[in-house]
C-alpha cells in the first residue's frame, strides 16, 4: 500500500504513527511519503539523479516545445500548467 501526500511533514507524521493503526506484518508492505519525495525516489531508479533547472531555462524548454510543435500557446499559460 502507498500513502503519499504533498507535505513532507505530514508523510513523516503519519508513518511515525503507523504503528498505533498496523501490525507489523502489515507494515512492510506500506510505504509513507511525500509525494516529491517519491517522484525523485522513482525518477532517480528509471533515468539516474534529478536535474532541477532555473523559471529561466524552464521557460525557454517550454517555448521551443511549443514553437517545435507549431503551437500557439500563451508561454505563461505552459509555465504556469
Amino acid at each position: 500500500m502507498l500513502l503519499t501526500t504533498f507535505n513532507r511533514k505530514l508523510a513523516e507524521s503519519i508513518a511515525k504513527k503507523l504503528p498505533q493503526v498496523a501490525p507489523e506484518e502489515a507494515r512492510v508492505n506500506i510505504t509513507v511519503e511525500a509525494l516529491p519525495v517519491l517522484i525523485a525516489l522513482l525518477h532517480r531508479e528509471a533515468f539516474g539523479d534529478v536535474e532541477i533547472v532555473d523559471e529561466a531555462t524552464l521557460r525557454l524548454f517550454l517555448e521551443e516545445a511549443a514553437r517545435d510543435r507549431d503551437l500557439t500557446v500563451d508561454p505563461d499559460f505552459l509555465f504556469d500548467e
